[in-house]
């Protein structure tokens, strides 16, 4: 009777650890903050994705593209919400997911946790928002 728990357990185990596995790989793309720290710019968000699908990295898995800082402009709109900077971004995050996702990549957006970037004193960051961003997620 013992080794038949232990048998039923060991199959329960392996199905409630296969249920928490999301994918077999981490994570596959390219973040912005690799080679322009917190100096991103649409254009060069556009043209490394360009260069993922061209040089066949999409092919390989590598479908996220990561805007680290440098989108937020210092203010926040009336509700405190993070804005984007429409100098470096002049389309705005909308238009550029609709780009990025018609490419077949997935687009997102980094923040840190305290009140500014990483070695910022004047890149917002989460900390003391209501919302990430005043657009659509």
């Amino acid at each position: 009777m013992k080794a038949k728990s232990l048998s039923i357990l060991a199959c329960l185990t392996k199905f409630a650890c296969a249920a928490n596995v999301r994918s077999l790989t981490p994570p596959l793309g390219w973040n912005t903050y690799n080679k322009y720290a917190c100096t991103p710019t649409e254009d060069i968000v556009k043209s490394n994705a360009n260069g993922l699908v061209d040089l066949g990295f999409l092919k390989l898995g590598y479908k996220d593209v990561f805007i680290d800082c440098g989108w937020p402009i210092k203010d926040r709109d009336s509700q405190g919400r993070m804005q984007w900077n429409t100098t470096l971004f002049p389309s705005g995050p909308d238009a550029l997911g609709d780009y990025l996702h018609k490419l077949g990549l997935s687009f997102g957006v980094y923040s840190g946790g305290g009140y500014f970037q990483c070695g910022s004193t004047d890149q917002p960051a989460s900390l003391g928002e209501t919302n990430l961003c005043s657009s659509r997620n």
